[in-house]
């Protein structure tokens, strides 16, 4: 069985296009109209070794794709996925139990902790768990921030991002107290080891001056691992852990340009967050399987394929990233007005978003996928005559 957590060969044309996905699931989707495979598109592509060898998964007797689009790249790369099931096993969700207290006190907390890092007391906690990488789009974060800002500074509110990620490992107690006391990290940083590495230094460079043009949304970029005093310094609670920093949010943004499924993303769902997720993430699949494709208020899908007009292959293939952005700026207000819509302004409107969260939750568990999904596929497998395309056994 070939178990396709990603498509290497799509996450290499994502990544490395200017367009990204906007460009590629257009491409894709058009060239399969029309029965084109990803070589007629892109050229001969067996000099990427994944590549070559995921192209030869047909051969195997099931093969699996963690998400929808997952199984769609699949088939893009060679004609012999044409006749072959492809079977999507979505990712299990960690479930648990919240309620509204425990909701309300870790809030209180990390409001705590932003009040005493920005001096200001935010309405509106949203977080960003992820790597440091292209393909978690993080530059979409500040485009929907920029649309929050201008519509909070209507209401009078307040809102912070924190966007949690790190390049450089775990930063040692030691260099975060020194840190925070010489600069007052993470609200500011510097360039170099123990403070700011590799794609975090962009990532702040996009941070510095969209905070400085901001006054309603702050975004705060820490970059460490885990969620403890120990790891993110004395201001934070004295009690507090990364659980709480799940439970906390009101808004957890994972708009990826390349997600095979994106498990992070939907993590807080449970604790009544609104998960922002795009269109092409593995976990939009599994989410309209279990709303039967009924909108809900727990989730908001960011559709950055969608295009103003018609293009051709060949014109999408040249899209800039001037058009792109372009593009998701339409995109971003929409999710900025879908967000203002949604957010709690109440206890009891918090409280049936965790309830709602918790309903899905409950059928998105890894139990209810391998009964449903996996356990099927090997069954049939066993019960199936071997595959002629097998080259013969020794």
């Amino acid at each position: 069985i070939f178990y396709a957590h990603e498509c290497a060969t799509a996450r290499r044309l994502v990544e490395d296009h200017p367009g990204h996905d906007t460009m590629f699931y257009n491409v894709l989707d058009q060239a399969r109209e029309q029965g084109l495979f990803v070589s007629d598109v892109f050229g001969d592509l067996n000099h990427l070794f994944r590549h070559a060898l995921i192209s030869r998964a047909h051969l195997c007797d099931g093969i699996i794709a963690v998400g929808d689009r997952t199984a769609d790249e699949l088939r893009f790369l060679h004609h012999g996925f044409n006749d072959r099931d492809i079977e999507v096993v979505y990712n299990g969700l960690p479930s648990m139990g919240v309620t509204l207290n425990e909701k309300l006190r870790c809030r209180a907390a990390l409001a705590e902790y932003v009040t005493a890092i920005t001096g200001t007391t935010p309405d509106v906690l949203m977080t960003h768990v992820t790597r440091p990488v292209i393909s978690k789009g993080l530059w979409r974060d500040l485009s929907v921030c920029h649309e929050l800002d201008q519509r909070m500074a209507v209401n009078g509110q307040k809102a912070v991002l924190i966007i949690l990620t790190s390049a450089g490992g775990i930063r040692q107690p030691r260099d975060v107290l020194d840190m925070e006391r010489t600069y007052g990290w993470p609200r500011h940083h510097r360039e170099g080891f123990p403070d700011l590495v590799g794609p975090e230094v962009e990532i702040h460079a996009m941070i510095e001056p969209f905070n400085r043009d901001h006054q309603n949304v702050q975004v705060i970029l820490v970059n460490q691992f885990g969620w403890s005093r120990r790891c993110i310094g004395t201001r934070l609670a004295q009690d507090m852990t990364i659980e709480d920093l799940r439970l906390a949010t009101d808004v957890e943004l994972g708009m990826a340009t390349y997600e095979p499924f994106g498990i992070s993303p939907l993590e807080p769902l449970a604790s009544g967050a609104i998960c922002v997720i795009s269109n092409i993430c593995g976990c939009e699949g599994f989410t309209r399987l279990v709303t039967h494709g009924n909108d809900t208020s727990n989730v908001i899908v960011a559709d950055f394929t969608r295009l103003g007009e018609p293009r051709t292959i060949d014109q999408l293939k040249a899209m800039t990233n001037v058009e792109r952005d372009r593009l998701e700026q339409t995109e971003s207000a929409r999710v900025a007005e879908q967000l203002m819509n949604r957010l709690p302004q109440t206890d009891t409107q918090r409280q049936k978003l965790i309830e709602q969260g918790q309903s899905m939750v409950q059928r998105m568990g890894w139990d209810q996928v391998i009964t449903h999904r996996l356990l099927p596929l090997t069954e049939r497998i066993c019960k199936a005559p071997t595959n002629p395309d097998h080259p013969k056994q020794p």
